[in-house]
């Protein structure tokens, strides 16, 4: 375990055993504990997922005491002072490469870009979340400094949660001793497990990583199993025993899962991934080809729910029982496309607390269905799932 990520643990039990939940005030570095500009600490609050154990993961994210009323709305308006120049390094060295290399590539002269932004920041007598992006789209634009002028708003939008989080504005929220996400601001949330550092994941890294680690997943189950229990139920003690890619994969979508749980459309296609990134069978032109899922996903949300639905279907005729049971626990209808419904009923603000008194049957029965998918895939192909899909080309999605 690198030293930062053990420093944040031995952090989250010194909260634990003072009893610090939600509703503290704790807070952890983000690195060494480098001094800011006004002479105070440069730190980040923490919220632990856990603290909501035996509560869904839907309720920790949009509670009165969960992460975006009871953390991020706060800390957005909070104002805080920028970290000394110096810091910045130290800073760069808890994100992925990538991350701080996308950070100098907005500057036309890369480092010397930075300073100069960074000096001219610094005249600013406090900053907040909510104006940081402005007050540096205004200094790029008045000096020149961005790499596309007419790109100097994106380029801020870029800049400005690498610049909050160093200087100690933005929530920690901490999975469990090896897995955490820094979250600034509504919408930009870094990843950080043994499998890499904090990386800011975009939608192509994703599948392309989900694609990789179910392709060649011998602990399929296990990794469907953890993801679930913390989910259904905040327990995420299970993700440490997974292996180092599954416990990426399953960091990357919470962080980023925390940004699209209104819509579903990850966490649907990181399920429908059980059997689509086994067989590659990805939805084209009113046929299903094998590709990579990224060249498709998550485009067409309507040809997307088709293949679902004819995947579920499948699976009803094979596994009736199981889909039965399922079904009953998530009031879904026979027939219907499953993984939507799953989906639906588990983010639903009027289902939480079925999702609660269901949570241990469904954890079991949902990472039995998974497992299915993945082990009978090619059962499943061979019963007509291709032939069915095109059948449903150019209809909408039967409504769940």
């Amino acid at each position: 375990m690198s030293r930062r990520l053990a420093l944040m643990w031995t952090f989250s039990i010194l909260m634990a055993a003072l009893q610090l939940r939600c509703s503290s005030s704790a807070t952890a570095t983000l690195s060494d504990r480098n001094p800011t500009s006004d002479g105070s600490i440069s730190r980040l609050k923490v919220v632990e997922i856990s603290s909501f154990q035996n509560d869904t993961y839907f309720n920790f994210l949009t509670s009165a005491k969960g992460l975006k009323q009871a953390y991020l709305d706060p800390e957005s308006q909070r104002p805080f002072f920028l970290a000394q120049k110096n810091s910045l390094q130290s800073a760069a060295d808890n994100f992925a490469p990538t991350v701080y290399k996308k950070v100098l590539s907005q500057f036309a002269l890369q480092k010397t870009g930075l300073d100069q932004l960074y000096e001219e920041l610094g005249n600013q007598k406090s900053l907040t979340q909510a104006n940081l992006s402005k007050e540096i789209a205004k200094i790029m634009e008045a000096k020149g400094l961005s790499a596309d002028a007419q790109k100097s708003g994106m380029a801020a939008a870029n800049l400005a949660p690498f610049i909050g989080l160093a200087s100690g504005s933005g929530i920690s929220v901490i999975i469990n001793r090896d897995n955490y996400f820094y979250t600034f601001g509504r919408g930009r949330n870094f990843g950080a497990s043994p499998g890499h550092n904090a990386l800011d994941v975009s939608e192509t890294f994703y599948l392309d990583e989900i694609e990789s680690f179910v392709g060649s997943a011998k602990e399929l189950r296990s990794f469907y199993h953890a993801l679930l229990l913390t989910l259904l139920q905040c327990d995420t003690s299970e993700q440490v025993h997974l292996s180092v890619p599954a416990q990426a994969v399953m960091t990357d979508f919470l962080a980023a899962d925390a940004n699209d749980t209104a819509e579903g459309d990850l966490a649907e296609l990181t399920l429908l991934a059980a059997y689509s990134a086994t067989t590659r069978l990805v939805p084209a032109n009113g046929l299903l080809i094998k590709d990579h899922l990224h060249r498709f996903f998550p485009g067409n949300r309507s040809a997307r729910r088709n293949y679902q639905l004819v995947l579920s279907k499948s699976m009803e005729k094979l596994h009736p029982e199981l889909t039965t049971r399922i079904q009953k626990m998530i009031n879904a209808k026979s027939g219907s496309d499953l993984i939507h419904s799953f989906v639906t009923f588990v983010n639903s603000p009027s289902n939480q607390v079925s999702v609660r008194a269901n949570a241990p049957k469904l954890v079991e029965s949902v990472s039995d269905y998974l497992s299915l998918l993945h082990d009978e895939a090619e059962i499943l192909t061979q019963s007509g799932i291709v032939a069915s899909y095109s059948k449903l080309w150019r209809k909408p999605a039967l409504a769940n």
